[in-house]
């Protein structure tokens, strides 16, 4: 088995809002966007040298299960 690196960068958390609040209208892909985002900027990882990240969350809300798109 090859060994691979792996690395946990800078976890980073979406505002918290509450029901019919003001993120009611914000698409649980641009929440994702925004945290993809700002990930990168806390980590100063260079996107471009890295194709591949795994994300996760807590509950599933929204767009059909297309988060997994947002970036």
């Amino acid at each position: 088995m090859q060994e691979r690196e792996v690395v946990f960068c800078h976890p980073v958390r979406t505002a918290i809002g509450t029901f019919n609040g003001t993120l009611k209208t914000t698409p649980a892909t641009e929440l994702g966007r925004c945290l993809v985002r700002e990930t990168l900027r806390r980590s100063r990882l260079d996107p471009a040298r890295h194709r591949k990240r795994c994300d996760g969350n807590v509950i599933q809300a929204g767009n059909r299960t297309l988060n997994r798109r947002y970036s």
